[in-house]
């Protein structure tokens, strides 16, 4: 079972990083053949994958049509995401300063550190998966199983946009040293708040990083 759950993250990371590098764009189609082929594996973990990605909004899938699609981007579906994660991350952030442990913390702090060797480089794959580990971790901490479901699902739909419009995917390691808005930076920040049990100034934090992730960081 444990192999079969591998193999769907694989398959999940495998459009992600399409999506991510823009070799699937809004609009465009991906069809499960083509990933059994390309992954070398059977159909089940893909299709689940394929599942997965559907319902946390990174593509649609039409009754009796082949393939999914990478849904077309609209300025109102992103403040709606984005005011979305505001609400359900900020009460994450500060539930999980009230109910956090200190292994959990330590494992934020250690993917901040990572964050922060990755900011100039050009590795955007991982990257995002930092950010992604961050992020959910939080929403895990916060030990609301309601809470954590629907962070996922707002915070994968908002990456849609993070990776087409984001400042970070578009700019190389060099134009982004002067950024004055960096994510590790108030990453950091958060996870402070979070480790001195600071539930008010931790639900604060989280919703200006998101706020400041759609107002600053798109051109």
């Amino acid at each position: 079972m444990g192999k079969n759950l591998n193999a769907e993250r694989r398959a999940f990371h495998y459009v992600v990083n399409l999506i991510l590098s823009h070799k699937l764009r809004p609009g465009d189609k991906i069809y499960e053949p083509d990933m059994v082929e390309e992954l070398q594996m059977s159909r089940t973990p893909i299709r689940h994958a394929l599942a997965k990605l559907v319902s946390e909004g990174m593509l649609g899938k039409k009754d009796r049509e082949r393939g999914y699609v990478v849904p077309l981007l609209t300025p109102e579906d992103m403040e709606q995401v984005f005011t979305a994660r505001e609400t359900l991350e900020g009460k994450s952030a500060y539930l999980a300063a009230k109910y956090g442990d200190k292994k959990s913390i330590e494992e934020l702090k250690i993917l901040n550190e990572r964050e922060k060797e990755l900011y100039p480089t050009d590795d955007k794959g991982e990257y995002a998966e930092i950010n992604e580990h961050i992020h959910l971790g939080i929403a895990q901490m916060s030990r609301n199983a309601y809470i954590e479901r629907y962070v996922t699902q707002t915070y994968w739909r908002s990456q849609l946009y993070t990776f087409y419009l984001g400042e970070f995917y578009a700019q190389n390691g060099e134009a982004r040293a002067n950024n004055k808005y960096i994510s590790h930076r108030e990453h950091s920040c958060l996870i402070d708040a979070i480790e001195r049990g600071c539930a008010e100034e931790a639900r604060e934090l989280m919703i200006e990083h998101i706020r400041s992730t759609h107002q600053r960081r798109f051109k």
